[in-house]
């Protein structure tokens, strides 16, 4: 049964935040130190205005994209965030189903409660898993194991090298709770937690406390790249590119597409927001290699500025958190649709009938 008073993404935000503990609220909610990029991440995409047409043909409209081969309905997809258990016994399955059921992608934590091979057999759709920095022997094991699972694309994470400083975390003596977070660990415990890596993702601090999780404490370099690429003839999207620089590298190693991002600002602060950098790096891109965008996603409106700026499609992080705490499966299905049917209406006012069609001429941009 629909709830009148859930319509946004907002009063999904603002009932679950009801429901979960404080230590679980400030885990969602807080961005890295003094929180200045997760507020810019917020104003930037406030700040891109768009510009309606009229008359024009707009029936019937066309939401899906191609993302890496895949066709799927709608232009917006679940990034891989760990401790998807800790908000409801659905966890990453509940996800992965409503991920199916709206027709798009799923993401695979490394650190999720289940293991990655449950998650990939809960549905028959499409799915991708992300690796974090670690040892090679590790990131060859998870990588060959998503391989044999079905997985169609690997995510290799490259925004979090090193821990991160959440105080919030922190004051809260806050971590992961094991058994909510190592499903893919089980029955490899005495190779997998060997690494401390590994370890202290897993947990979601460091052992000593004074840090959040990153995604590894053996920084990659692009010297690794080759190495890395040799490991699948899967696809791989480097995840947490922000600057041009780092596109055009992406590109000379490669790899088969970006995700422009900051994490949700949740690992370093006093950088653009991600929109900022969105708009920098598809143009050095220029359409050679899919380009997708998280960090800040919360209206339809937001999808369809991305998708302008020529994102493929985009990625939601704390959204399904929020879902998952109000209503499982359901609540993140629900949010999705909330995104389709707001991005349906922000088309038809600009006079899309097909995403393919928006580019920057409908946005005005500071």
């Amino acid at each position: 049964m629909e709830n009148n008073n859930l319509v946004t993404l907002k009063d999904y935000e603002e009932a679950s935040y009801k429901k979960m503990s404080k230590e679980l609220h400030d885990y969602v909610r807080a961005g890295a130190q003094d929180e200045i990029t997760l507020r810019r991440n917020r104003q930037a995409l406030d700040d891109i205005l768009v510009n309606p047409r009229i008359f024009q043909d707009i029936d019937p409209r066309n939401l899906s994209t191609n993302a890496l081969g895949t066709q799927i309905d709608i232009p917006i997809m679940l990034t891989p965030a760990g401790g998807q258990l800790h908000m409801h016994s659905d966890g990453e399955l509940g996800a992965a189903r409503a991920a199916n059921r709206s027709g798009t992608i799923y993401s695979t934590p490394t650190n999720a409660g289940y293991s990655l091979e449950k998650i990939a057999s809960e549905t028959d759709g499409p799915k991708w898993f992300q690796i974090g920095q670690h040892s090679k022997e590790i990131q060859e094991h998870f990588v060959k194991r998503a391989e044999k699972a079905g997985y169609s694309a690997i995510i290799l994470t490259a925004d979090a090298p090193v821990p991160s400083r959440r105080e919030s975390e922190i004051r809260n003596n806050f971590s992961i709770q094991d058994h909510l977070s190592w499903g893919s660990v089980e029955g490899y415990e005495e190779f997998l937690l060997s690494d401390p890596a590994l370890r202290q993702y897993i947990k979601g601090k460091s052992d000593d406390n004074r840090l959040s999780s990153g995604t590894g404490d053996q920084p990659m370099t692009w010297d690794d790249m080759n190495w890395f690429r040799s490991l699948t003839n899967l696809p791989i999207i480097v995840k947490g590119v922000r600057t041009p620089e780092d596109a055009e590298l992406c590109l000379k190693y490669g790899f088969q597409a970006i995700t422009v991002s900051n994490h949700g600002a949740r690992h370093m602060d006093g950088t653009k927001s991600a929109i900022e950098a969105l708009a920098e790096i598809t143009p050095v891109v220029d359409g050679k290699i899919d380009v997708f965008f998280d960090s800040g996603i919360r209206r339809g409106l937001d999808v369809l500025k991305a998708l302008c700026l020529g994102a493929k499609a985009v990625l939601i992080g704390r959204p399904i958190f929020w879902g998952l705490c109000v209503d499982g499966e359901n609540g993140i299905f629900n949010i999705l649709k909330i995104l389709e049917t707001e991005l349906d209406i922000a088309m038809a006012y600009l006079g899309v009938k097909d995403v393919s069609a928006l580019n920057r001429s409908f946005l005005s941009l500071k």
